[in-house]
């Protein structure tokens, strides 16, 4: 009944919601990275500073959401 209503993958969340915590920082960590490589790195394009921060706004609401 559950595979039927497509709930099969709730036992692999509850298995990793244990690392919760570290996808967290992992996602923080990456947000830097990106960060460097378009605003300090090279002089990139207005397009890539917009997405940069849609995908901050996003990660940042997530996160938060989540705590």
């Amino acid at each position: 009944m559950f595979s039927f209503l497509g709930l099969g993958s709730a036992s692999a969340v509850a298995v990793l919601q244990q690392y919760r915590t570290a996808f967290g920082l992992l996602a923080i960590a990456l947000l830097g990275v990106s960060f460097y490589l378009t605003f300090i790195r090279v002089r990139s394009h207005w397009i890539n500073r917009l997405l940069w921060g849609i995908s901050v706004i996003i990660t940042a609401g997530i996160l938060w959401y989540l705590h």
